[in-house]
């Protein structure tokens, strides 16, 4: 019972840093501005889904509460797996294409990220100092978007590579 405070404190920083996750860039791969993000993005849910199992076995406030939006979420994530499992190519369908990367697996890491922010996060102040890192983020990556357009370049891409993604990234 002892561990459980270290390993929350360390499970509560994995799911911070997620947020830093779409100032990930490595020119050195062939998709620079979507294949980083999304391993990143894996190996960071799949650190803190092993921290969050040991949390949950220690200490059972940490596991999952039933809500109707976890639910509706569960059963699209199922939906999707099916219809992925049974569609032209399941591949292809469960794991996406390099360019894309948004196939099953993704929305199955997306889904426990969810589940793991609801049940590890249990007080106002945890939120808190999540929202604001993700803010701090999101003025980093919209002041490389005004950068670049302050130096002359057209298409905004800031460290997302997508003006569309951008204009979604500073909408939300």
């Amino acid at each position: 019972m002892k561990a459980a405070p270290y390993i929350l404190k360390i499970l509560i920083g994995i799911l911070t840093i997620t947020v830093f996750v779409p100032v990930i860039i490595n020119k050195h791969l062939m998709f620079p501005y979507i294949t980083d993000k999304n391993f990143a993005f894996r190996f960071l849910i799949e650190l803190a889904a092993m921290l969050w199992g040991t949390l949950m076995v220690l200490d059972k406030t940490y596991r999952p509460k039933f809500s109707y939006l976890s639910l509706v979420y569960l059963y699209y994530v199922l939906a999707l797996g099916l219809t992925s499992a049974l569609g032209y190519d399941p591949f292809k369908s469960m794991w996406s294409t390099m360019e894309r990367m948004e196939g099953g697996i993704t929305h199955a890491h997306l889904f426990v990220y969810f589940i793991m922010l609801g049940s590890v996060f249990k007080n106002a102040k945890n939120w808190q100092y999540y929202i604001q890192t993700s803010l701090v983020v999101s003025f980093l990556m919209l002041g490389t978007g005004i950068a670049d357009k302050l130096n002359g370049i057209e298409t905004i891409r800031a460290l997302i590579g997508n003006q569309t993604f951008v204009a979604t990234y500073a909408a939300i």
